[in-house]
């Protein structure tokens, strides 16, 4: 993590916007984040960023506590996203405002090209062949 750390720490910050960690192992973060404090770690499986997500749903995006994703990730998987109140503007705005980013997950080419003009912090997908020739 130290070595990993040290090589995120010089490159520069557009380069540094660009790399995030994957998983739940909270003593890598923690040295990441204390030679690059703005690292985003995605941590598909929190059960925090879940629970926002079901009650910004139940709520119908009323629900104000953005302060749940300070410097979080949240991925939307796209078949999903329609579900959610406000989207894509209201809940991307919501999760900027808090300091977080927006991923969406998507494998198919043609729901890659809608999400060309939003606001979004980047995409995630299993189909780089299909989706990498968009963005």
């Amino acid at each position: 993590a130290r070595y990993i750390a040290d090589i995120i720490a010089r490159l520069n910050p557009e380069q540094q916007i660009n790399i995030f960690c994957e998983g739940q192992d909270k003593k890598f973060k923690e040295i990441v984040r204390s030679k690059v404090p703005d690292f985003y770690c995605l941590s598909p499986g929190s059960t925090q960023i879940k629970d926002w997500l079901i009650s910004y749903f139940v709520t119908f995006g009323i629900k104000d506590s953005i302060e749940e994703l300070d410097n979080k990730v949240v991925v939307i998987p796209i078949d999903y996203a329609r579900y959610l109140w406000g989207w894509p503007d209201r809940l991307i705005g919501k999760v900027h405002k808090s300091g977080g980013k927006v991923f969406v997950y998507v494998n198919s080419g043609e729901k890659a090209k809608k999400l060309k003009s939003l606001p979004i912090d980047g995409i995630i997908t299993d189909h780089i062949d299909k989706v990498g020739r968009i963005f």
